[in-house]
C-alpha cells in the first residue's frame, strides 16, 4: 500500500513539471486570463 502512495506522489510531481513546461510557452501567455493565472 505504501508503494502506491509513492507512485501517486511521483505522478503528481511529474504532472506538475509537465504543466509548468506547457505554461512556459509564449503561446499560452496570450490565451490565459487573470482568472486562469490565479488558479482559483
Amino acid at each position: 500500500m505504501l508503494a502506491l502512495h509513492i507512485v501517486q506522489a511521483a505522478m503528481v510531481y511529474v504532472n506538475t513539471l509537465m504543466v509548468q513546461d506547457v505554461l512556459a510557452e509564449p503561446d499560452w501567455a496570450a490565451v490565459l486570463t487573470a482568472a486562469d493565472k490565479r488558479a482559483g
